[in-house]
């Protein structure tokens, strides 16, 4: 029984994790198909204030975070929800001081998080800022050389 429920289990996974590829897939192409209409659309003016090889950096490597987020982390959240819900509710059954014990990790955690995410998101921002000049100052030297 146990083989058998592994099984279903593997192949439940597989299954899982080709639905979650292809949508994240889907995600980026619908990401980059926006954007470059989007930059196709807007005045010369406009273009001019960005360097092109940070826009094609921006069009590359910006939508990859968007295949993580749609491929793991949505995912991730959910399943690790539907695992603390049981595990309280479990707990609930066989020990109070066990629950409650969990209770109090849940919330120092959750503030823990809370502290750390937004210099976190800043410091990502910078990073993909940062990786869009990159590219923008070796499309130039690439094109000058």
């Amino acid at each position: 029984l146990l083989v058998g429920l592994l099984v279903i289990g593997s192949g439940v996974g597989w299954i899982r994790l080709i639905m979650l590829g292809r949508l994240a897939e889907q995600v980026v192409l619908d990401a980059r198909v926006g954007m470059v209409k989007r930059l196709l659309h807007v005045p010369v003016g406009g273009l001019g204030r960005r360097s092109p090889g940070e826009l094609v950096t921006r069009v590359t490597s910006d939508t990859l975070l968007l295949r993580e987020a749609a491929s793991s982390t949505a995912l991730e959240f959910f399943s690790s929800m539907v695992l603390v819900t049981g595990s309280l509710v479990l707990m609930a059954t066989l020990d109070w001081v066990l629950l409650l014990v969990m209770l109090i990790t849940i919330v120092v955690i959750a503030g823990a998080i809370g502290l750390v995410m937004r210099p976190l998101a800043a410091v990502q921002r910078e990073a993909q800022a940062a990786i869009g000049r990159l590219g923008g100052v070796l499309e130039g030297a690439l094109r000058a050389i």
